[in-house]
């Protein structure tokens, strides 16, 4: 069985949740899900950074992890080029 930490990126700066990834890593989880959405779902939440960006980032500081999105959808969300690049 594989343990995971969900992290809302809606709810948190960039910089935040790659710092959520490091402590997740740092903690023993196994992998770490990255919500992917360009938009807030409340207008309480005030961030909604490009998922992959922080995951290349959180890569950067973690060795041992494993990184996912929660979902990408490149149909709706975004045009799969901009998938593709990511």
């Amino acid at each position: 069985m594989k343990i995971g930490y969900k992290v809302f990126a809606e709810a948190h700066d960039p910089k935040e949740v790659v710092r959520q990834v490091v402590e997740a890593e740092r903690a023993g989880f196994d992998f770490v899900e990255i919500s992917d959405h360009y938009h807030p779902w409340l207008y309480s939440h005030g961030h909604s950074g490009f998922v992959w960006s922080m995951l290349a980032s959180a890569a950067s500081r973690t060795s041992r992890i494993r990184l996912a999105t929660g979902v990408t959808c490149p149909t709706v969300r975004y045009h799969p080029a901009i998938v593709a690049q990511a």
